[in-house]
This record gives C-alpha cells, structure tokens and sequence, in this order.
C-alpha cells in the first residue's frame, strides 16, 4: 500500500455466510497477511456499535469491514470517523436517495438512522492498523428506535449494489483523507451534508448531558457547542440528539 494512502477499490474482498464479526475477521486478514481487506457478510452472530452495544445483524442488510494500514498523520487518523461517514452517505446519494450527517458519524435519511460504524485500531510495532465496520440497513431496520432502511426509498436496491457503491466511495474518500489537505478536505465535505448546525443539540456524555447550540466543528474535527452562557465549548465523544428549534 502506498505510504500516506489506503485503497479500498483494490483491497481483497471475501464474501462469507454466517460470521461472528466482520470487523474481527477483517482484522485477523490483516495481521495475517498484511494486505487490506474487506469482508463482508450476510449476517453477523456477534455484532457490535459504538461503546460495546449490540448491533442486530441479520440476513437483509450490509456488514462489511475494511481493515488496513496506511501511514497516515495523527490529525488523519483523528477524523477518520468523520471520513467513514462522509463515504457512506456519498454513497447512497450516488443511488439517489439524499444522506445526512449528525456527529461525528451516524448517517441519517430523512432525519432517521440508516446506518452504524464501528472503528476500532490497535498497534502492531510502529504500525497502526485500522478497521472501519459499516453496517447499512438496506431491506429492514429495527423498530425501537429512530431509524429507516434504504429499500424504503428506493426498492429496487440490494445488498450487492449498495456495497459496490460504498466500496467505490470509500476508496475516494481514504485516498483524499491520505493527502497534505486532507484533514481540511473531509472536514469540509462532513459539513455540506451536517444536519442541526445553528439549532439547539443535547450531547450525552459519560456522566452528563450538555445542551447548547451546534456551531459546527473545529479544525480537528470536534464539535463545537456554544453553552447558554455563551461558553464555546469543544467536544471529542459523545451522543448528539437534535432539538427542534424553539
């Protein structure tokens, strides 16, 4: 792999049944043989999101993990939720149905979630490797919460053409990430497509949740809350709920 870059469109892609996690799988390729990869499968058996909740995974839907290891910049490697995230939704707007973005990666159609990603890295010597899940709710969607499935907005989808999308989307997207501008770049598109800057967000912390207005993202790619005091505060994690505006 070219030093600085990552090339999902030409990685090696497995195709499998039944697995326990694509992210796993993707990652014990990677350390293996040190190629990148993706894998993807029809169901996952041990699913995950964010923070180590469950992700439903059933036969319907796309999960699939690309795991690599390019030498990119720390402030690269920062804002690579934000580049995952801007790849997806390029992706389905190329299939015609508009995406936006709520931080720092949940894809949203029509203000519902249609999508999870999970990023997870470890260190191998000098070398970072990384592993960025998706998993798409192409044909159903659970019903507890806020969320919808692409063939709701355009039936005629499968999990093959969404994933031949996203693949292609991935690869622009890693590639500009890998470049000198590139941190600059991503932060720019994340934000053409942002849903809820200048309106009123409650963020959920650890411990707390914060409420203030969305005034976008600073250059590192944290979101900057301005509190009712007039505080500008930056925030790296969290949990962003819009709020309709009073």
């Amino acid at each position: 792999m070219t030093p600085g870059r990552a090339d999902p469109a030409s990685a090696t892609l497995i195709l499998a049944g039944d697995v326990g996690s694509t992210n796993d799988d993707a990652m014990a390729h990677l350390r293996a043989t040190g190629a990148s990869v993706w894998v993807a499968a029809e169901r996952q058996l041990a699913g995950r999101g964010r923070r180590g909740r469950p992700w439903v995974s059933e036969r319907g839907n796309l999960y699939a993990s690309f795991a690599f290891a390019p030498t990119w910049s720390n402030e690269a490697f920062g804002i690579l939720p934000l580049a995952a995230a801007v790849a997806l939704a390029d992706a389905i707007a190329k299939l015609g149905i508009t995406a936006t973005l709520k931080w720092p990666n949940d894809v949203l159609v029509t203000g519902l979630k249609v999508s999870g990603i999970l990023i997870e890295s470890e260190w191998a010597g000098t070398e970072r490797r990384v592993v960025v899940g998706y998993g798409v709710n192409v044909a159903h969607h659970p019903e507890t919460m806020p969320a919808t499935h692409l063939k709701a907005h355009r039936p005629d989808l499968s999990v093959d053409i969404v994933r031949s999308a996203l693949i292609g989307e991935a690869a622009a997207t890693f590639n500009a990430l890998g470049h000198g501008d590139g941190v600059a770049t991503i932060r720019a598109r994340w934000l053409d497509r942002a849903a809820g800057i200048g309106g009123p967000i409650d963020v959920r912390l650890d411990d707390e949740t914060r409420s203030g207005v969305f005034e976008g993202l600073d250059e590192t790619g944290r979101l900057m809350l301005r509190r009712p005091d007039n505080r500008l505060e930056r925030i790296s994690a969290g949990d962003v709920f819009l709020k309709a505006a009073l």
